[in-house]
């Protein structure tokens, strides 16, 4: 039986883990929810549970990608990978992942092989930029307060 919060969808892309401004490794997603990620790790024994790190990847987003990075609690690992819970609670971060996340189709792979994140900046960074039209919808409802 299922006992997650979020419904998770199959994404593989690159994902890289940060202790700072340090590299940790980098892992192929899995898969995504709203609630945190699976990353397939060759060596997860750095990653006990409860360690927090920082998650940095890129999703599409329609007629892109969007960059992801986000503070994120080990919540299980196996030999194979690290189940990752993301905490940031930013309302804007969010809602932009959730909107990725609705619009992803059931299985989805990433065009090339997986790889880490190229030039990574946070949602926040990136609320200055041309986004996706997921995260403009995301961004039109925080404005409006509604949702479509």
């Amino acid at each position: 039986m299922e006992h997650r919060y979020c419904r998770r969808k199959p994404l593989e892309v690159g994902v890289r883990l940060y202790n700072g401004a340090e590299i940790l490794a980098d892992g192929e997603m899995q898969n995504i929810s709203t609630g945190g990620i699976y990353v397939r790790l060759g060596d997860t024994r750095r990653f006990p549970v409860d360690r927090v790190v920082e998650v940095a990847f890129d999703v599409p987003d329609g007629d892109g990608s969007c960059a992801i990075r986000s503070p994120a609690m080990v919540v299980h690992r196996n030999p194979h990978g690290i189940g990752l819970m993301f905490l940031n609670e930013d309302l804007t971060f969010s809602r932009i992942l959730k909107r990725i996340v609705m619009e992803l189709p059931e299985r989805s792979r990433a065009p090339a092989a997986a790889r880490p994140p190229g030039n990574v900046v946070s949602l926040h960074e990136r609320a200055g930029r041309r986004l996706g039209a997921p995260a403009r919808r995301a961004e039109r409802e925080l404005e409006t307060g509604s949702v479509d």
